[in-house]
């Protein structure tokens, strides 16, 4: 065996693995965006299990997960494939994720309690004012009664369909499209690199050594 061929078995030997895990990066990635996309009908139709759903604590369980599998299994990647893109979207889609992290706590802290909020939590309501907030600047929600406390697709005064959909929601979905995408194309490099190890650099566009 040549030294020449060590580099390229090295490189087929590390990119079993890697796929396997851009596998899971782009379910767990997708598990955030369910995440989101369903939180208004769990608050809806089962509301003691949408609390937890949408209470803050999850997003940080999921995003410590997401985060640094795509950092690491997409930097892995890029060493071997030298595809920028793959990288770039990865360092967007963490961002996006944090700041939909970050976003809720600082309208939180941002905005005060309303008479009303902190009258419902005193009366002992059926949804404490500090987790209806947090829900409501974490996660799409629906409309919610001021009387019961409970959510309805429709607004209780107008009557019209209404879908809170915040910031944080958005930015969160955003970052897990991205991770998505470098996640796929991480996979796609590190296929196409074991496929054209051998063939001259131009080949799908894979280079034949990490360099």
């Amino acid at each position: 065996m040549s030294a020449n061929a060590l580099p390229s078995i090295s490189h087929e030997v590390s990119a079993s693995p890697s796929s396997r895990l851009d596998k899971l990066g782009i379910a767990a990635s997708a598990a955030c965006a369910v995440h989101c996309l369903a939180a208004p009908f769990l608050l809806l139709l089962l509301p003691a299990a949408g609390s937890i759903w949408s209470h803050p604590s999850v997003h940080w369980i999921l995003a410590a997960l997401v985060l640094p599998l795509a950092v690491l299994v997409v930097y892995r990647g890029y060493r071997v494939h030298r595809r920028r893109a793959a990288m770039v979207c990865a360092l967007v889609g963490v961002a996006f994720v944090v700041a939909g992290l970050v976003v809720p706590d600082a309208v939180a802290n941002a905005t005060p309690a309303s008479v009303e909020q902190l009258a419902g939590a005193d009366a002992g309501g059926p949804e404490p004012a500090a987790a209806a907030a947090c829900s409501e600047s974490c996660c799409p929600t629906f409309s919610q009664d001021p009387a019961t406390g409970e959510y309805t697709m429709h607004d209780p005064k107008t009557g019209e369909f209404t879908l809170n959909v915040p910031r944080a929601s958005v930015a969160t979905m955003i970052g897990s499209a991205f991770l998505i995408l470098a996640h796929a194309i991480n996979l796609h490099g590190c296929h196409c690199f074991k496929k054209s190890r051998r063939a001259e650099e131009g080949d799908c566009g894979c280079p034949t050594t990490c360099g």
